[in-house]
């Protein structure tokens, strides 16, 4: 099936090249030699049967053919590297997967207090609305969502109780009140904790 890709490290040296678009950067970020990098993308070159640069006196530009590939190689290999990072999470990881708006507006806002305090601890965040199986997902160590928990469930531990509350001026109130008091009926019923009339 990917008889016809070209060698991995290729790629990993060619996206490293275009990206810094300079043989000589990628070689001390790769801690290889200018020349080896030179070799591994004249090979790859060679293997597409392509000019992925035009070499001038002291640089190097991608051709068209060579931005093609560059925007590949770079959304492949950073793909890959967050899979295998999922994968090879390391003990001092917390990986917490919770909704995109809580993330977004509760949480990553609070880290920077518990990383000041916990320094050590790495926090992940995978933001998704889809529900996560804990019990065999091996990629995350919790969950935050909101609903109603489970009774007698230790692994469940509820953060905040929501309370909601009717506020209408008082002319309102009693040209209505038989809406309202149906109204807080119902939400009595769904568990709301506060409704005053």
């Amino acid at each position: 099936m990917f008889q016809n890709l070209p060698n991995l490290n290729a790629i990993r040296v060619f996206e490293a090249a275009a990206r810094l678009n300079s043989f000589k950067e990628a070689a001390d970020e790769l801690n290889v030699t200018p020349t080896a990098i030179s070799h591994q993308i004249r090979s790859l070159e060679n293997k597409l049967q392509t000019r992925l640069f035009e070499r001038k006196t002291r640089s190097v530009s991608l051709t068209n053919e060579g931005k093609l590939l560059a925007s590949s190689a770079n959304e492949s290999l950073r793909s890959l590297l967050t899979t295998i990072n999922q994968l090879t999470v390391t003990p001092n990881t917390l990986t917490i997967s919770t909704t995109n708006s809580f993330a977004t507006m509760w949480l990553v806002p609070n880290l920077q207090s518990f990383q000041k305090r916990h320094p050590d601890i790495n926090i992940m965040i995978r933001a998704e609305d889809s529900l996560i199986d804990i019990e065999h997902d091996n990629r995350v160590d919790m969950v935050i969502r909101y609903g109603k928990p489970p009774v007698n469930d230790p692994s469940v531990i509820p953060l905040i109780e929501d309370k909601i509350g009717f506020f209408a001026t008082p002319e309102y109130w009693k040209n209505h009140a038989k809406k309202l008091q149906a109204l807080c009926f119902s939400a009595q019923n769904g568990k709301i904790q506060t409704c005053l009339l």
